[in-house]
């Protein structure tokens, strides 16, 4: 016999009052879950920086309010390839976060945002008064001509 035969009306009025705060929780913690999976997805995972529309929308944002300090910065890692060649893709993806690691903090340093566009190319976006422009790039440059510490490499030549 079914279970609303048996259930006068009131009590199966109870049983789905009880249901519905349960579905209604069960959608809000679904919903934080796909918001954080989302808010992953928009992250590079091996430099921890947006991706390139995030990078587009700021761009397009600030260039409708600041057109004058606008500064949009786009950097290739030149060589990427010849590291990966001779000391293999570990090593690549080193040089890879640290650049992507040092153009974050530099960007972010002066309210701006950093971004990886895709295999060995990054992106900046911010705001500069022209007076500082040349000293600001000029300390970028020198942050990401600095040396990067090779990683340790165990004996079976694997990176930790």
């Amino acid at each position: 016999m079914p279970a609303t035969t048996v259930l006068h009306p009131r009590s199966r009025t109870l049983i789905i009052a009880a249901s519905v705060p349960l579905a209604l929780a069960v959608l809000l913690a679904d919903d934080v879950r796909v918001r954080r999976q989302l808010d992953a997805a928009r992250k590079d995972p091996l430099t921890g920086l947006p991706g390139r529309h995030v990078l587009t929308d700021r761009t397009e944002r600030l260039a409708r309010t600041h057109r004058e300090q606008l500064h949009v910065l786009v950097a290739d890692a030149d060589g990427l390839k010849t590291v990966n060649d001779s000391l293999g893709h570990a090593a690549g993806d080193v040089l890879i976060a640290a650049i992507g690691h040092r153009l974050g903090a530099w960007a972010a340093a002066r309210g701006g945002l950093a971004a990886r566009l895709g295999g060995d190319e990054f992106g900046a976006v911010l705001l500069l008064p022209p007076t500082a422009t040349l000293r600001e790039i000029t300390a970028l440059r020198e942050q990401l001509e600095q040396p990067v510490d090779p990683p340790l490499t165990r004996k079976d030549g694997q990176i930790r």
